[in-house]
């Protein structure tokens, strides 16, 4: 019997084994391919977002195309080892550092398009593939990581279509996989803080559509969340729709009120369908169907119920992907909307309802702002309320700041006009004293004192490296960049408001307007000698092959190379960089027109940002531009001597000659002084400070990055740095600041709170200039004519891209471009002002630019042939876009 027993327990013991055995085998072969009509769950962790939002739509029977789906598990276990590798050197990749970025894409991608997927899973794929009928696919990405409720990721990956034949879908399924680590894909991780977020990608296989029509959808109006379907829908494949390649019609349908629809039916002259052989194509529409709409009423009707059944399901307004096919709807994809939308909440029941509050918008505003960032806004509000009572220059005048949910509202102040009059007469009586003078107070009284307050840093900075002590240059520098920004930078004018140097020039001498900018072309100022510095380093660069050869592949760390370091040409530019930084290491890009925020590096922070401005500068003819600055230099010597001895009979003309052009000369140092001052020394070593003082964190363990200071208000540092909180504190204190952040970016804060303004004019109001479709109207913002390939460039987009002789357009700039200008043959902005020093330094460097155009940057297409004529302020648009 004991026998008997022990044979029947081995025997359920060998059973149990062979039972383990087998559904372990049966889920390392099966799960390598997942059928979409025998899926069984919807965990994104396995099947990738995309795929799991699939696994829902067809749970509740919507259709949708048949297919299969590779795992995330399998790209796991092919990538192996290299996964950890790659992980570490995308942690390692800097803030803003798109050279790193290209750089460990690039090795990334190598890794992965090197990889072999072994014969067990292509027979799974080709069974499966037999089993949907061998035809056409399509290939998509189906990763963790988008579709997510924060971050989309739309567009990102890669997507194959029209894809035939087992070895051409395994080619595809590893450029998606590629697309993982793609240097677009890093970029938007780094944007939206998602650098930790996971890498496995699942790859979705289903069979190809050739759709009549195809389009996108949205449950909710993604701009203002009103509960109304908005669909955009076009002839052939959808590829048009998400690209803009081709024209759509617009739909919008009331889900309650079917008279409350409404369509907009454009020219739909071209349209994507399958290409004969692979991929897809452009072809012309039929000439009766241009005007016809994509979509008929019931159509409309059958979306609509559609769209709100896939909210339901989802649990969010969602962004849904459509296909019509022989009239049967098919359901390509559904993810959430990542759009802000308003949130409806009491906002103003901290402000005084007896004034109008505005949104403040710009560097401080317009999104929530950092607990930091609140203690730099109220010292900048300190320092213009200072102004304001000083001078009652009008910038200064709404200086009363309050944080409402972290966005910033100013409040419009009506003031006491006639006691700000008297002010501000006594304050343009005191600088045009200083003007009768010969000189101005900004030489006589701010300059001094900026000195005074650079001085004082130099000292705190000196102080040490403990927390407290980093913490006590922090306070100091935030005073001081307030101090000089609301205060010292609006009371230092040098000349009147309504002073027109080339109205002054021609009344003076009778010659043309035109005349007037020799006298003002290079004028020697902070940016005109940074420009000839960087000429000066790239005249080396240009003559040593080894540095040439580096600066062209964007390899700087050739110049710290211990073996090049006794290399003549090395030391010389050393030397010259370490002199180049020591004046213009703190330039930050700060300023009017300026996209940069509070976590942008500055030049001490990121070396490379001046190395690439010099990179650029190696490409260009270094000598010409010498030879061409030395002329004007010449020109305007020569020409000022000239119109002396024209003006020498008539004494009082020659005096206010003299004057008007001290004015406008000293005009132009005192912008581009004061901005070197200003903003670059004083608010970008604000910017060093933070870094420095998050750096001693980082090493004490209170945090894990050094911008991750920002989250931190300066009476909360004082608390970390004086060990009143501990680590685990501050840990969860950012954790919560951080998800916070995330939160308030998502909303749309009211423009106004409080007592209604019915007469606030924005600041870039007045009449819409009219444009026609051959060309652009604008203010002449520098003179002169050019032609060239438009670079438009966005708010997000670096400097790299710029080629010599382009034509720059963009929607605004600020001081952080000015020394990539003069590579530039002209220059075209949506807005902008003559004033800010884009325009000076276009001035400087006689370089022809637009301003307040409106449209340039939605009407001109990147690498289009442009021209600008400023003799009649027009921006020509040639049709022609080279490839």
């Amino acid at each position: 019997m004991v026998g008997s027993k022990w044979i029947q327990t081995w025997i359920r013991r060998v059973y149990f084994l062979y039972l383990m055995l087998t559904e372990l085998l049966e889920v390392c072969w099966m799960n390598n391919v997942i059928s979409l009509n025998s899926l069984k769950s919807f965990d994104p962790k396995e099947l990738g977002s995309k795929g799991s939002g699939i696994a829902k739509i067809l749970s509740q029977n919507f259709d949708t195309p048949d297919g299969f789906i590779i795992p995330c598990s399998v790209f796991v276990d092919i990538l192996g080892d290299q996964a950890k590798l790659i992980s570490d050197k995308i942690q390692s990749i800097k803030p803003d550092d798109l050279t790193q970025v290209q750089e460990i894409s690039k090795f990334a991608c190598k890794k992965v398009s090197s990889l072999k997927i072994n014969k067990r899973i292509i027979s799974q794929i080709e069974s499966e593939y037999s089993r949907i009928g061998s035809g056409p696919v399509s290939v998509r990405s189906s990763s963790i990581s988008e579709d997510l409720i924060g971050a989309s990721f739309a567009g990102q990956y890669r997507t194959e279509l029209n894809i035939t034949g087992i070895e051409n879908i395994v080619s595809a399924i590893l450029r998606i996989w590629e697309s993982t680590f793609s240097a677009n894909v890093i970029s938007y991780r780094l944007q939206n803080d998602l650098l930790n977020a996971p890498y496995e990608m699942a790859v979705l296989i289903q069979k190809q559509l050739d759709p009549n029509v195809s389009g996108v959808m949205f449950t909710r109006n993604p701009i203002n969340g009103d509960k109304r379907l908005i669909i955009s829908a076009t002839y052939g494949l959808g590829e048009g729709v998400v690209t803009g390649e081709v024209e759509s019609d617009h739909f919008e349908v009331d889900y309650n009120e079917q008279a409350n629809n409404s369509s907009l039916i454009r020219a739909k002259t071209q349209q994507f369908t399958l290409n004969s052989l692979a991929g897809v194509e452009k072809i012309e529409v039929s000439r009766e169907r241009v005007l016809e709409p994509t979509l008929s009423s019931s159509q409309l009707t059958q979306l609509a119920q559609i769209a709100l059944e896939l909210e339901r399901v989802f649990q969010s307004p969602q962004d849904i992907e459509f296909a019509v096919e022989s009239d049967s709807i098919k359901i390509l994809q559904s993810r959430p909307i990542t759009s802000k939308f308003p949130v409806v909440e009491e906002w103003d029941n901290r402000l005084d309802r007896n004034f109008t509050w505005e949104l403040r918008k710009g560097i401080l505003g317009g999104a929530p702002a950092y607990k930091l960032q609140i203690d730099i806004a109220n010292s900048y509000a300190d320092g213009a309320r200072e102004c304001y009572k000083k001078t009652a220059v009008a910038r200064t005048k709404n200086h009363d700041v309050k944080f409402i949910r972290n966005f910033a509202y100013i409040r419009h102040s009506l003031g006491n006009e006639s006691k700000d009059s008297e002010i501000r007469n006594r304050h343009s009586s005191k600088c045009k004293l200083y003007l009768d003078r010969g000189t101005s107070m900004y030489e006589e009284e701010t300059l001094p004192l900026l000195r005074k307050i650079h001085a004082r840093l130099r000292r705190a900075r000196e102080q040490g490296n403990s927390p407290l002590q980093r913490l006590n240059y922090l306070k100091k520098c935030i005073n001081a960049s307030g101090f000089a920004m609301g205060h010292l930078h609006w009371c230092s004018n040098v000349r009147p408001d309504d002073f027109d140097w080339a109205k002054e020039f021609n009344e003076i001498t009778g010659q043309p307007k035109g005349m007037a900018k020799i006298f003002l072309q290079s004028i020697p100022t902070p940016t005109t000698k940074l420009i000839k510095k960087m000429r000066n380093l790239a005249v080396i660069v240009q003559r040593n092959q080894l540095l040439k050869k580096a600066f062209s592949k964007k390899d700087f760390s050739i110049i710290d190379d211990p073996k090049y370091q006794n290399v003549k040409d090395f030391k010389q530019f050393n030397k010259l960089f370490n002199a180049l930084l020591k004046t213009y290491g703190y330039r930050w890009g700060f300023g009017f027109g300026s996209a940069i925020t509070l976590t942008s590096p500055t030049w001490n922070m990121k070396n490379e940002i001046p190395l690439e401005l010099i990179r650029l500068y190696s490409q260009e003819d270094i000598q010409k531009a010498f030879r061409k600055s030395g002329d004007e230099a010449t020109q305007r010597y020569y020409e000022t001597r000239r119109i002396r001895r024209f003006l020498s009979g008539n004494s009082e003309k020659l005096l206010r000659f003299e004057k008007s052009l001290k004015w406008a000369q000293d005009q132009i140092k005192y912008m581009e002084g004061h901005n070197h001052l200003i903003e670059q020394n004083t608010v970008g070593q604000m910017r060093d400070a933070i870094c420095e003082l998050g750096k001693v964190l980082v090493e004490k363990d209170f945090m894990s990055h050094y911008d991750d200071v920002i989250h931190f208000s300066i009476e909360e540092l004082e608390s970390i740095c004086e060990g009143k909180k501990t680590k685990s504190e501050a840990h969860s204190i950012l954790k919560d600041r951080k998800e916070e952040f995330v939160r308030l970016s998502r909303i749309i804060p009211p423009d106004f709170l409080g007592k209604p303004k019915e007469e606030i004019e924005a600041l870039n109001s007045g009449d819409p200039i009219e444009n026609n479709y051959d060309y652009l109207i604008g203010e002449v913002a520098s003179s002169g004519m050019a032609s060239g390939n438009a670079r438009v460039i966005t708010e997000n987009d670096t400097p790299d891209r710029i080629r010599k002789g382009d034509i720059l357009v963009s929607k605004n700039l600020g001081p952080d471009w000015t020394p990539y200008l003069p590579l530039l043959s002209g220059i075209v902005l949506d807005e902008g002002d003559i004033f800010q020093h884009p325009a000076i330094i276009a001035r400087e460097y006689s370089i022809p630019a637009i301003f307040q155009t409106k449209q340039a940057t939605t009407r001109i297409k990147e690498n289009q042939i442009i021209s600008i004529n400023s003799d009649d302020s027009k921006v020509i648009l040639n049709d022609k876009i080279p490839i």
